[in-house]
């Protein structure tokens, strides 16, 4: 029975594979765009486990019954707006 992977170690196999593809394929610009998005959710998979780990957070209702994990929430929005991005004003 084959092991079971975690979430970063697949996206970073997946990454390596992009980037072993030949890029004069007319198609080079799209799998770089792919391989910078499997990257961008390596990160976010990592603060994710990070944040849970630091906050002992082992099962849902853990979120409410411990004020620690909601006082830090805002620690873990911020990490998430470094890694994706900031939400564009609408206008």
């Amino acid at each position: 029975m084959p092991r079971k992977r975690s979430g970063p170690s697949v996206l970073k196999d997946a990454a390596e594979f992009l980037s072993s593809l030949p890029s004069d394929d007319g198609l080079g610009w799209q799998v770089e765009d792919v391989r910078k998005r499997l990257i961008k959710l390596e990160r976010l998979w990592g603060v994710c486990e990070q944040f849970l780990a630091d906050n002992r957070v082992s099962c849902p209702e853990a979120i409410l019954q411990m004020d620690h994990v909601l006082l830090n929430a805002p620690e873990l929005i911020e990490a998430i707006g470094l890694v994706v991005g900031w939400a564009k004003p609408k206008s």
